[in-house]
């Protein structure tokens, strides 16, 4: 066995020394190349495995504003990202020494998840966006997240954090090489939306409404 480990992440990926049997329709054609490739798989699994890491955590910042960064979002990336952000600043407080975050740690080193505890003013500015994800989650559903029990235990996170303001948001977007930071998560989030409409899933901002950046060509649904 071949054991290679993430540099972002505490993982390990394990492969066999010999590679498997190619699929059936390569057998014929390209063993060579079915070999070349599983000898180089231990060399590209961790970057593969970091690629993976940094698209599963994200704070889509489409606005300075928290509250206005959540209207923005459509309703299937508004659900996911209530648990995302729980999960941010619950790994902010056990990574500050708390021992009552309601979830686990997760993406230790992901750029969000080490913007989110740097600062008081980080943590709390995530902790408002969390906030108003619950709020608009109410708004278009008409129930409560299961995530809003964890609300006050989260609040007690800021105290946790080393004094500080806000500081320049971290840029996971797809956009990275952008100053503007929510200019980016904007495309970010525009890139997102045309794919899904191309997948047969189009966007809907239910009670909402799409923002007001977001071009014609999306229809409001």
């Amino acid at each position: 066995m071949v054991a290679c480990r993430s540099s972002k992440a505490n993982v390990r990926v394990r492969f066999p020394l010999t590679a498997p049997k190619p699929p059936k329709y390569r057998r014929r054609y390209a063993p060579l190349v079915w070999e070349r490739a599983w000898v180089q798989l231990p060399e590209v699994a961790p970057l593969l495995l970091n690629f993976c890491l940094f698209c599963l955590m994200n704070i889509f910042v489409s606005d300075p504003n928290p509250v206005v960064s959540a209207r923005n979002l459509d309703d299937v990336r508004l659900n996911k990202m209530i648990l995302e952000s729980a999960q941010l600043l619950s790994t902010a407080m056990t990574m500050r020494g708390s021992k009552h975050a309601p979830y686990k740690v997760t993406h230790v080193n992901h750029p969000v998840a080490i913007w989110t505890r740097t600062t008081k003013g980080n943590y709390h500015w995530l902790y408002q966006h969390f906030v108003a994800l619950l709020s608009e989650f109410y708004r278009r559903r008409g129930k409560m997240h299961a995530c809003h029990k964890h609300s006050t235990k989260l609040r007690w996170g800021i105290d946790l954090m080393p004094k500080g303001g806000l500081q320049p948001f971290s840029n996971s977007s797809y956009y990275k090489t952008m100053d503007n930071v929510p200019l980016a998560y904007r495309l970010t989030l525009l890139d997102k939306w045309k794919n899904d409409i191309l997948e047969g899933r189009p966007p809907t901002w239910k009670m909402r409404g799409k923002p007001a950046w977001c071009p014609q060509s999306l229809d409001r649904t």
